[in-house]
């Protein structure tokens, strides 16, 4: 019996080795019954749907009906609604011959709450609160909001606030990563980031206010104007390290620059018109840089020059011996231990220098 079966077996093995044609058309008749459809990739590019809202119509209805990605303008009117936007949207305020819509609210909590990733929010104005950021990758720009403040409580990273203005109102961002602060103006306003690193704040006007950096780490801060502040603190910096404080112009502040517990580089900035220009919270006086670290390109009075300049500062009087723009007299740095070795002889703006727009 084991002999027949053997045979039986091997009878079988040569009959699919003698048998290659038969057996490959099998195959080919199983691979013809594939559709070749089924591995092509599909990929569907969905057209933005536009959604435009007047003043009989109602902003939150439009955005509960847009898809991811679609854009929803808003013609010119007063809108009384608060808004929770959950998903990626172009929301744009256009001015249809009334001005730009209003957005008004009771006093309480925010207008827009942004939930939703990679949100434009553009164009409109706030009366009676402001913004909330709650995600990441939106950019707020051109929106003037009177009477309330922009909020980033949580942790986020890659928004961007630019050119906004704020009366009576803050921005405060909390654990913030890779932002872009630019071209904003706050009135009778403040400027407060906390636990924050890899920013770029730059020419913003904070008038009657002040900045405030708390745990602030590769921040750099080019070109801002904070004025008017006669009882506060232009900036107020603590435990804040490896920042760029440099082009800006501090003028009529109590305090222009209060550091504790801080190393940063502070230089071409002007220091006008401050009842104390420099203040220390620290005992040691801190470790702030008050010059450039690296030779900088500058033009002063026509002719370029190379060099580590510090900060102009209006009680300083010295020589500048060889017109390059910096006096030969160092300064000591208000309360704090610091030196500005380079001060400058005139105010910043008599310095032209390009900060490069990129964080440090």
């Amino acid at each position: 019996m084991k002999a027949i079966g053997g045979l039986l077996l091997v009878g079988v093995m040569l009959l699919f080795c003698l048998t290659p044609a038969a057996y490959a058309e099998d195959l080919q008749i199983v691979d013809e019954t594939l559709d070749p459809a089924l591995f092509e990739e599909k990929i569907v590019v969905r057209t933005p749907t536009v959604h435009i809202v007047n003043e009989s119509g109602s902003i939150g209805e439009a955005v509960a009906r847009a898809n991811p990605g679609d854009r929803v303008l808003v013609e010119s009117g007063t809108y009384y609604e608060t808004l929770d936007v959950d998903r990626t949207l172009e929301l744009r305020g256009i001015d249809t011959g009334g001005g730009m819509p209003v957005v008004c609210g009771n006093g309480s909590g925010s207008l827009f709450t942004l939930s939703g990733t990679g949100i434009s929010l553009d164009g409109f104005v706030m009366n009676g609160s402001g913004i909330t950021v709650l995600s990441d990758r939106n950019v707020i720009s051109n929106n003037t909001i009177i009477g309330g403040d922009i909020m980033l409580p949580v942790r986020n990273g890659g928004n961007s606030i630019c050119d906004n203005v704020l009366e009576g109102g803050n921005i405060t961002i909390m654990s913030g990563t890779v932002l872009t602060v630019r071209g904003n103006t706050l009135l009778n306003g403040s400027f407060a980031l906390y636990r924050s690193y890899d920013l770029m704040v730059r020419d913003n006007l904070v008038a009657g206010g002040g900045l405030t950096l708390v745990n602030v780490v590769d921040g750099a801060f080019f070109n801002n104007t904070i004025s008017d502040n006669p009882d506060g603190c232009a900036f107020d910096v603590r435990r804040s390290f490896c920042n760029i404080i440099a082009g800006n112009v501090i003028r009529g502040c109590g305090c222009g620059f209060r550091t504790g517990e801080s190393a940063n580089q502070v230089y071409l900035n002007t220091f006008v018109n401050n009842t104390l220009h420099v203040a220390s919270v620290d005992l040691s006086g801190g470790c702030d840089l008050w010059s450039s670290p690296d030779p900088v390109t500058y033009l002063f009075n026509g002719s370029a020059f190379v060099g580590t300049p510090g900060n102009y500062w209006d009680d300083h009087t010295g020589t500048d011996m060889d017109g390059d723009g910096v006096l030969e007299d160092a300064y000591m740095v208000g309360e704090s231990s610091g030196v500005d070795q380079f001060p400058l002889a005139y105010p910043g703006e008599e310095y032209t220098v390009t900060y490069a727009d990129e964080r440090p």
